[in-house]
């Protein structure tokens, strides 16, 4: 497809995505992954070679993309850290996917308008909000565009038999699997290739070209698959025929009707009549394969054919994560949905020349869809509500609803969205978690605790929960029953500095210095460091007449900050004990506003 003939559609389908997606730019970060991918993310803020092999040789939350990882680095350091560019990015993959889509339909020399509309429907489908709105999801986004280009080149490849072409479509399928795993699909669908231009003679002499291809998603599935499991986000229980059935056709009808979408789907909470019904719909579409694929139906085959071998693999039969459908796992399977639709309408306009304008009208009342919802993706809470609107089982968005509405101390909205959600899953500790920390904060201590123990009994390895049922205990000068708290949670995890800190508490709290000083030292060889704990360090030095140490530890907060009154008291005091002039060090804790200072500097300094 020449570029000059059709630089009109190319810029009208990049007219159409700075419509759509332009405000986008200015959003801020959705808070599941995008914290730990990219805000908070230390190993992205520099690019060096050490860098660099971390993302090769590390799993982040469970996944192995380290080209992934470095178009984060590199936004990072060409927008200082600015989130506009992370939108940015994903929204230029976004639309260079659609392009390649739009070139890649015109390579089986398909109707131009068939080619655009299907392209345009990929672009501005509301389903596909979740890939490019969430910076997290670069990795769909990325994946997918070198997995459209190996597909170009291999095209490519079949057309004019080179070296090239070869290397450049293994190559860049490569890239894809750096990107994200669900790129090992490509094989199957670069054999729907192969089938829709041979015969099943020749067929078979070319399917040899896909043994590396083949080869290369067997070594990154097993990857895949280990990544998840280190990380514990492979569950026990796989989903059921009936659920994936169920899956199946809510992703069919999610992707054409693209009206109430969420960011979370619960499953069926009973295998109703819309699942049995969805059982029945999965069999006419095996049948209607077989059926196909005897009469040499190669167009129909092929796209049943790709549509199953792209979806297949979300449907929970290795069962990761938690969610159970998500309409990023669209992105790929959207296409061949799409196309289906234009391309069907387009073949009854030979006897109903009106089908032909159903396409247009579908896109326009898709775009229009597209216009509003892509606003409700700026607010967190915005999109949280409209989601759980359009799921109102599911725990989960009560869950993270909640929390915004605890983050703004609107504690009534928060504990009922929180009770919702246990009464659906009274053993979701995230939940209990959180109704713990909202008790809490409304300074219910003993009801907090209550819910903190919950959390304990129904994720015994989840440490928080015993973190800050520490910290209410000590509250309630239990020092002896946090110390039990604590000590647990170090058995679980030993290397929380923050646990190091609490305990240190206890015991300085109990008069036991010298326990104290060795907790407070390992909660900083454990990265938890703040003035607080070197405060109290120099008062638990000073209690054991260790002086010097004490004025280390003051001389290091002062350095940092100036201005800390009580730090300039400590100095003052332990100069004095040492016998040097603690005088000067007395009157500027007292000049800036520590109070007490004026009974040391009276009783010392006259």
């Amino acid at each position: 497809m020449s570029f000059n003939k059709n630089i009109g559609w190319v810029l009208l389908l990049l007219l159409v995505a700075a419509a759509v997606y332009y405000s986008v730019l200015f959003y801020g970060y959705f808070p599941w992954d995008d914290f730990a991918y990219v805000r908070d993310n230390p190993d992205i803020k520099s690019i060096s070679f050490a860098n660099i092999e971390l993302f090769f040789s590390k799993f982040y939350l469970g996944n192995y993309h380290p080209l992934t990882m470095l178009s984060f680095a590199l936004d990072y350091k060409w927008g200082r850290g600015d989130v506009f560019y992370f939108h940015l990015t994903n929204i230029l993959l976004h639309t260079t996917n659609t392009l390649l889509v739009f070139t890649l339909l015109g390579k089986f020399k398909v109707n131009k308008l068939v080619c655009v509309l299907t392209s345009i429907l990929f672009l501005v489908s509301p389903i596909q909000f979740e890939s490019v709105i969430w910076i997290a999801e670069r990795k769909n986004v990325l994946f997918t565009c070198f997995y459209l280009l190996s597909i170009l080149f291999f095209v490519k490849y079949i057309e004019r038999k080179t070296l090239m072409n070869y290397t450049l479509a293994l190559l860049f399928f490569v890239f894809s699997l750096l990107s994200k795993a669900q790129a090992v699909t490509l094989p199957l669908t670069l054999l729907v290739g192969l089938y829709f231009y041979f015969d099943a003679k020749e067929l078979k002499q070319r399917i040899k070209t896909l043994i590396p291809f083949f080869v290369l998603s067997l070594v990154f599935g097993v990857l895949a698959v280990y990544a998840e499991q280190s990380h514990g986000y492979v569950h026990k229980q796989p989903t059921s025929v009936l659920k994936a059935c169920y899956a199946v056709v809510q992703y069919v009808i999610n992707i054409v009707l693209p009206f109430k979408l969420s960011v979370f789907y619960s499953y069926p909470m009973a295998n109703g009549l819309f699942e049995i019904i969805s059982v029945i719909i999965v069999l006419f579409l095996i049948g209607l394969f077989i059926y196909v694929l005897k009469k040499q139906y190669k167009l129909m085959a092929a796209l049943l054919f790709l549509f199953v071998s792209n979806i297949i693999l979300i449907l929970q039969f290795i069962p990761v994560g938690e969610a159970y459908m998500a309409d990023r796992y669209c992105y790929i399977p959207s296409i061949i949905v799409y196309f289906t639709l234009v391309y069907t309408c387009f073949l009854l306009a030979e006897k109903f020349v009106w089908t032909k304008f159903i396409p247009v009208f579908y896109f326009l009342l898709v775009l229009y869809t597209a216009i509003q919802n892509v606003q409700v993706w700026k607010s967190n809470k915005a999109l949280f509500t409209t989601s759980l609107t359009n799921q109102p089982k599911a725990d989960l968005l009560m869950n993270v609803l909640g929390s915004e509405y605890l983050a703004e101390n609107n504690f009534t909205k928060a504990d009922s969205l929180f009770d919702a959600a246990l009464g659906l899953d009274g053993t979701n500790y995230q939940v209990l978690y959180n109704k713990a920390t909202s008790l809490a904060m409304q300074k219910q201590n003993d009801k907090a605790i209550i819910y903190f123990d919950k959390t304990i009994a129904a994720a015994p390895t989840y440490f928080p929960a015993y973190l800050q049922k520490a910290i209410l205990v000590i509250n309630n000068k239990d020092f002896n029953g946090a110390l039990a708290v604590l000590d647990k949670a170090i058995s679980i995890k030993p290397d929380i500095g923050k646990a190091y800190f609490l305990r240190a508490l206890c015991s300085e709290n109990s008069s036991d210095f010298e326990t104290a000083i060795n907790n407070y030292t390992d909660a900083v060889k454990y990265h938890y460091e703040d003035e607080q704990l070197y405060l109290n360090r120099a008062i638990c030095y000073g209690k054991t007449n260790n002086f010097k140490a004490a004025l280390n530890d003051v001389n290091l907060i002062l350095s940092k900050n100036p201005t800390n009154a009580f730090a300039w008291y400590l100095s003052g005091v332990a100069k004095i004990n040492l016998k040097e002039n603690g005088c000067n060090d007395l009157a500027t804790a007292y000049q800036k506003g520590y109070q007490p200072a004026v009974q040391a500097l009276n009783q010392y300094c006259r």
